[in-house]
């Protein structure tokens, strides 16, 4: 049996320093591969943060113009609109609580601010109905109003999706003075 003898013990130390460096080495490069992976790991999620944003900013912008075509082709479709609602003749305001001037004025009014808000010309977004000539603050109910009533809310909610969408403000108000 063969014994290590005094000429093995340097090269075995020699084989123990080099594994010592090498496993030196190592933890150095996983040490250093860690920081590297660390700082990639963040360069990616600040990148990963700044596309997130930009696809965001591209919907919004892509929401904002697919809103505009379509109050723009609401507008194309108005251009065929005509103001629907009946007029009554002069008689039929006689056995009516309103007079035949009030609703005259109110019925020229209410047309008159439908058609403006139908063909988008209604564009500091005020509906002022005061030029509406009545005795009182109030003109009397009577159901041939209705109609019109009809015809002035629904440009109304066609206005008020154009300033929703339009403007991409979900907080926007359009005033109506009466």
């Amino acid at each position: 049996m063969k014994t290590a003898g005094p000429l093995r013990a340097p090269r075995m130390n020699a084989l123990s320093n080099k594994c010592n460096r090498m496993e030196q080495s190592l933890q150095t490069i996983q040490s250093n591969s860690l920081i590297d992976n660390n700082m990639i790991t963040s360069r990616f999620d600040r990148r990963f943060d700044d596309m997130e944003e930009q696809i965001k900013d591209l919907n919004t912008r892509f929401g904002h113009a697919c809103g505009k075509l379509n109050y723009q082709n609401t507008l194309l479709e108005n251009q065929k609109w005509e103001y629907s609602a009946y007029f009554p003749p002069d008689h039929y305001w006689v056995d009516s609580d309103a007079s035949l001037a009030e609703a005259e004025s109110f019925l020229k009014v209410i047309k008159k601010k439908t058609e403006l808000i139908r063909y988008g010309q209604i564009g500091d977004g005020q509906i002022d109905l005061n030029e509406i000539e009545v005795d009182d603050y109030y003109i009397s109910y009577d159901e041939a109003f209705l109609p019109h009533w009809e015809e002035f809310f629904t440009a109304i909610r066609q206005y008020q999706y154009y300033l929703k969408v339009i403007t991409n403000d979900d907080e926007s108000e359009s005033v109506l003075m009466f």
